[in-house]
């Protein structure tokens, strides 16, 4: 991709105006759901890993 780009680069300007700001918080079932995807990754580690 780096060599593509190098011989063949991007001559359009791209130019964005009125940039629009997102609020950016925390969503409220994050620690619970990373928790859920960690314990449901280690099961399947440890189905897959009996045979």
């Amino acid at each position: 991709m780096f060599l593509v780009s190098y011989f063949y680069p991007n001559h359009k300007a791209t130019i964005e105006e009125g940039e629009d700001y997102v609020e950016m918080k925390q969503w409220k079932y994050t620690k619970p759901m990373a928790i859920i995807l960690c314990i449901i990754t280690v099961v399947i580690y440890v189905l897959l890993g009996t045979n």
